[in-house]
C-alpha cells in the first residue's frame, strides 16, 4: 500500500508578485501614518508652553490600570485647566494630591496639554514604525523572491 503525498502548491509569480505589492501597500500606509503622528506632535512640541501643574485628583479605572492623575494648571491669562495625566508619565505609585508636575501645553488651545515626561518619543510611534519597517521589509523580501523565480525556469 503506497501513499501519495500531496505536493504544496507553490505561487505562480503573478500571485506572488500581487503578495508583495499588498505587503508593500500595508508598510508604506503604516508609514504615512507614523510620519503623520510624529510630525503633528512635533508642531505641537514647537509651540508648546512649559507650566507647573497641580495634582488635584486621581480618577479611577478599572482592572489593573493605575489611577490617573487629574492635574490642574494656569495657562499665560490666569485661566485655569484640567487634564488627565498619562499614568506612565509619573510614579503614580508616589504621586499624591498637591504634588506638582512639570507640563507643556499649546498657548492657542490650552485644552491640547501633555506632561514633561511624555514630551520625548512616545510609543505609540515606535510600534507604528516598527510594524511599517517590518511590511516594507517582508514585502521587498517577498517581491525579490518573485522576480528571482520568474526569472528562473521552475524544476520539475
Amino acid at each position: 500500500m503506497t501513499t501519495k503525498r500531496a505536493k504544496a502548491l507553490q505561487p505562480t509569480r503573478r500571485q506572488a508578485l500581487l503578495i508583495a505589492i499588498l505587503i508593500l501597500l500595508v508598510g508604506c500606509i503604516l508609514s504615512y501614518f507614523a510620519w503623520e503622528v510624529w510630525s503633528v506632535r512635533q508642531v505641537f512640541l514647537s509651540r508648546a508652553l512649559r507650566a507647573q501643574a497641580a495634582v488635584i485628583a486621581f480618577k479611577k479605572t478599572s482592572g489593573d490600570t493605575p489611577q490617573i492623575p487629574v492635574v490642574r494648571y494656569f495657562d499665560g491669562q490666569g485661566n485655569a485647566h484640567t487634564f488627565d495625566a498619562n499614568p506612565s508619565a509619573q510614579n503614580v505609585g508616589e504621586t499624591r494630591v498637591g504634588d506638582t508636575i512639570a507640563i507643556r501645553y499649546d498657548p492657542d488651545d490650552p485644552t491640547r496639554a501633555i506632561t514633561e515626561r511624555n514630551a520625548g518619543i512616545p510609543l505609540k510611534e515606535i510600534v507604528i514604525t516598527a510594524f511599517a519597517a517590518g511590511f516594507l521589509f517582508f514585502g521587498g523580501l517577498t517581491l525579490v523572491n518573485a522576480l528571482k523565480a520568474g526569472s528562473h525556469p521552475a524544476s520539475a
